[in-house]
């Protein structure tokens, strides 16, 4: 696709797409990681906090499926496989949706200084989602940094 000029509305470039995705991404592997732990369970009585949080981000889950190039296990994206991204040329994550992360992952992105921001028109929902041991294991500092990616509770 190949786009000039628009008269009333902007033309996204290459880095503005990428961007977009990454918060797809992100939110795919929340989905299939939720995907994989309603497999392991009897059909019958899924976990509720599990079955929402796939419902949440189902819509994502084939970006999520494109972390499998580089891992056997999306939801599990490490920290380092998050930073490689900003050797791609990535200054900030952009999400039409709401984006969790687990501590491991927030803490990536306040290394690599990646901020999610909000697609123009929707609002944003960041969130923090994990164990307690791994939450109470955040530094303040780290805490106190979580806000300058866009995490809001």
């Amino acid at each position: 696709m190949i786009a000039t000029r628009s008269i009333d509305t902007p033309v996204l470039g290459i880095y503005d797409l990428v961007e977009r995705a990454r918060g797809r991404i992100v939110n795919g592997a929340h989905a299939y990681g939720a995907l994989t732990q309603l497999r392991a369970e009897p059909p019958d009585s899924p976990d509720p906090e599990v079955l929402k949080r796939f419902e949440t981000n189902e819509a994502d889950l084939g970006y999520g499926l494109l972390l499998l190039r580089y891992t056997d296990d999306p939801a599990g994206a490490t920290a380092a496989q998050i930073a490689a991204l900003t050797a791609r040329g990535l200054t900030a994550i952009t999400s039409a949706g709401p984006v969790t992360l687990t501590a491991a992952q927030a803490e990536a992105l306040e290394a690599a200084s990646l901020p999610i921001t909000a697609e123009p028109g929707y609002g944003l929902s960041v969130s923090l989602t994990d164990t307690a041991a791994a939450i109470e294991a955040l530094s303040p500092a780290q805490i106190a940094a979580l806000p300058t990616i866009g995490v809001q509770s």
